[in-house]
């Protein structure tokens, strides 16, 4: 890593710790948000889900391909629809 490069890391707040599909897109970009009030300046989002967060995830990353630049999955699958072949 170079020196002066910082890596930032946001976590969502969901309520009661449970993922709704329907508030994704609200709690990641409140996130961002945060982030960015804490002086985060960059343009290079990526996103990580676990399991049924990482479908969550592909579905957010897909419909805000212009700032996220890449995606982590873990415990998760790739979904079809997703999938360039």
């Amino acid at each position: 890593m170079s020196a002066g490069q910082k890596v930032w890391v946001g976590l969502p707040e969901f309520l009661g710790d449970v993922p709704e599909p329907l508030l994704m897109e609200h709690y990641v970009d409140k996130t961002i948000k945060k982030l960015r009030k804490a002086g985060f300046e960059g343009d290079n989002i990526l996103i990580a889900g676990h399991s049924l967060g990482g479908v969550m995830a592909q579905r957010f990353a897909k419909k805000n391909s212009d700032i996220i630049k890449g995606q982590v999955l873990m415990g998760s699958v790739l979904t079809r629809d997703k999938r360039s072949i």
